[in-house]
């Protein structure tokens, strides 16, 4: 069965979005809280070349890569369950 696969697919999320070992937040918050920080420096000062528009653009690359692979990750996980949705017919009443 598939959905046991997808399990990994889950951890390649996790990986990414789950505080470290030591409990401290993911990579990738530390970098949107970085590119939220040199926007807003962009927007009242202007970044020149010699300033840090290479670490904002760099930063918006690999953020919006990771988002990416997170996003084919889920997709697996969405296609393995969509085989299992048609097997139930959902009634109000039961569910709610």
């Amino acid at each position: 069965m598939k959905i046991l696969y997808v399990v990994d697919a889950l951890d390649a999320v996790r990986y990414v979005v789950a505080d470290d070992d030591d409990f401290k937040p993911p990579e990738i918050r530390r970098q949107l809280i970085r590119i939220h920080k040199l926007t807003l420096k962009q927007l009242g000062e202007g970044l020149t070349l010699n300033d840090k528009v290479a670490e904002l653009a760099n930063l918006v690359d690999e953020v919006d890569m990771a988002v990416f692979d997170m996003i084919e990750q889920l997709e697996k996980i969405k296609e393995a369950l969509k085989p299992l949705e048609k097997m139930y017919i959902w009634d109000e009443e039961f569910v709610n």
